[in-house]
């Protein structure tokens, strides 16, 4: 019963990283912003991945 809710935290965080938007000003700002997004959900597959089924 954890793991499933761990799971589906799991889905409801990376939805939420899937969903921010990225501004279409400034070149840096922008490579910035997506640089963190990939950390981020790099940072969340470690976390979950003991939950995560293949």
């Amino acid at each position: 019963m954890q793991d499933k809710k761990l799971l589906e935290e799991y889905k409801s965080e990376i939805n939420d990283l899937k969903a921010l938007k990225i501004p279409a000003e400034g070149g840096q700002a922008e490579q910035a912003n997506r640089v963190n997004q990939k950390k981020k959900l790099k940072l969340l597959n470690l976390k979950y991945e003991p939950y995560r089924r293949n």
